[in-house]
């Protein structure tokens, strides 16, 4: 959930799927990035990285790790950052969907009752992952904003 958070915050997070030590150092590496993990692992994790690239995470709500680690991290988050990439997939890149694209997808992909009333959609060029301002977006962007200060 903190990579979600991250990603709304529009920041570039992977998410790494695998109980393999071996395979996360290896992503770590690889991917040239800081690893952001709890427990166990952690210990091992951080004693084959270089000093910055593995740090714990100490809190257990998503909302008090996003603070932690943007705090950590001394990140900068801007209100024109926000969104800026998928929740699923981390991708950046997204395309605008025609009103009668998503009518045809109303029921399915979308809530018919989101399709009545919202008028602009966007998709995850990467996943197809289909996004829109709702009422969770006010929500969701004021509390990032507090988040910022």
């Amino acid at each position: 959930r903190l990579a979600r958070k991250l990603r709304t915050c529009g920041l570039d997070a992977s998410y790494i799927v695998s109980n393999d030590r071996h395979d996360i150092l290896k992503a770590v590496l690889l991917g040239n990035r800081t690893l952001l993990t709890q427990g166990r692992m952690a210990t091992w994790l951080s004693r084959r990285l270089c000093p910055g690239q593995c740090y714990c995470v100490e809190s257990k709500q998503p909302h008090a790790q996003l603070l932690e680690v943007i705090k950590q991290f001394d990140l900068k988050i801007e209100q024109s950052d926000l969104f800026t990439r998928c929740i699923g997939c981390n991708a950046s890149d997204f395309v605008r969907i025609d009103r009668k694209d998503i009518e045809e997808m109303a029921g399915n992909v979308v809530p018919i009752k989101v399709v009545a009333k919202v008028n602009e959609f966007f998709m995850c060029a990467e996943c197809a992952k289909i996004y829109w301002a709702g009422r969770h977006l006010t929500t969701e962007v004021d509390e990032l904003l507090r988040v910022r200060e």
